[in-house]
């Protein structure tokens, strides 16, 4: 990576950093909240990728394993391209 990239994405990371840690404390009271408050943990299906849903809710539609390939390629070969 050139020294301009490498120094823009310093400087993008130093201004937006702060933000960042301002979100992460209330993203964790929000789970909170849905846990103590509404009953819902939303923390086990992070984890494992998989909720009931309550009664009258339909599965959502799932989207084609290609296109999520496709995508993850895409990222990855973005995140390499910017790396070296």
């Amino acid at each position: 990576m050139g020294y301009p990239i490498s120094n823009a994405l310093t400087e993008f990371h130093e201004e937006w950093g702060g933000l960042l840690y301002a979100l992460i404390p209330i993203h964790i009271a929000a789970a909170l909240y849905y846990w103590r408050i509404k009953g819902e943990n939303l923390i086990l299906p992070l984890i494992t990728g998989w909720m009931r849903l309550p009664a009258g809710f339909a599965a959502p539609r799932l989207v084609s394993l290609w296109l999520a390939a496709l995508i993850f390629a895409l990222c990855a070969g973005g995140v390499y391209w910017l790396v070296m």
